[in-house]
């Protein structure tokens, strides 16, 4: 009868620690999925911006060769300016690559391999 429930005890504390274990790898995968989720938001909200940011790029260029076709240019000459600044100011702000890359660099990745 003791080694019956010495037994059952050993299977029971066996079949917690597999449920146990089975636990901590759903969980795992589920973190690496949600890892994997976040990180491709993030690369398409960033493509996104990107993509903004050379539409922008594109149509201040438009506006600067519309402006060059004036035969008063002198005259507007400051305003084209400031509002190229301004313009492409806003590019940089949306643009995600004119901050960092988009991913880590190390100080190793810039060594001479020779």
């Amino acid at each position: 009868m003791a080694d019956r429930t010495i037994k059952e005890r050993i299977e029971a504390e066996e079949r917690k620690r597999r449920w146990e274990e089975e636990r901590r790898q759903w969980q795992e995968e589920r973190r690496r999925r949600q890892l994997e989720e976040d990180r491709l938001r993030e690369l398409l909200n960033h493509a996104e911006s990107w993509t903004k940011s050379q539409q922008l790029r594109s149509y201040i260029r438009a506006v600067q060769e519309a402006a060059n076709k004036l035969p008063n240019l002198e005259d507007l000459q400051f305003k084209l300016e400031e509002w190229v600044t301004w313009a492409e100011k806003h590019a940089d702000r949306l643009d995600p690559i004119a901050h960092n890359l988009p991913f880590e660099i190390d100080s190793e990745d810039f060594e001479d391999n020779d």
